[in-house]
């Protein structure tokens, strides 16, 4: 007898085993579908990341030239003040642009520097700090060691 409950058991189960099934195949395409949109956006992040810095890199370059460009244009407008052939205003338009650049220049870079951080971000940076966290402290493996 006890084989027939055996046999007859999942005979009339009405569906739930069929049930379970499509639940489980359902969890399953859901737990893949997430998974590839994680890495869709990981690979997006790091994409942006990447242009991101390399775009910041070009403007901090051309920065840099318009700086020594309005370096010159400040020494020779020093020059020709010197000489009678410019107003002091010249000069100190002429420094005044060159400062602005200086600082166009400048947070060009702190952006471009930001950008590499995202980049290190984006491919997985922060393991570090937690790395950090779990590992033993100088202190404790000296105390260990004195032992």
């Amino acid at each position: 007898m006890g084989c027939e409950v055996g046999l007859t058991g999942p005979i009339f189960t009405f569906g739930a085993i069929e049930g379970r099934l499509r639940t489980a195949e359902a969890a399953q395409r859901e737990t893949v579908s997430f998974y590839q949109q994680t890495i869709f956006n990981a690979f997006r992040e790091t994409n942006n990341a990447l242009v991101g810095t390399l775009k910041k890199r070009q403007e901090a370059e051309a920065q840099a030239r318009r700086v020594l460009a309005l370096r010159e244009y400040a020494r020779l407008s020093r020059l020709r003040f010197d000489n009678g052939a410019a107003s002091y205003i010249e000069v100190l338009y002429a420094e005044n642009e060159l400062f602005s650049a200086r600082l166009a220049f400048i947070q060009s870079k702190a952006q471009q520097y930001s950008e590499l951080v995202n980049v290190f971000n984006a491919m997985g940076g922060g393991w570090v700090t937690e790395a950090d966290g779990l590992a033993p402290s100088p202190v404790m493996e000296d105390k260990a060691l004195a032992h």
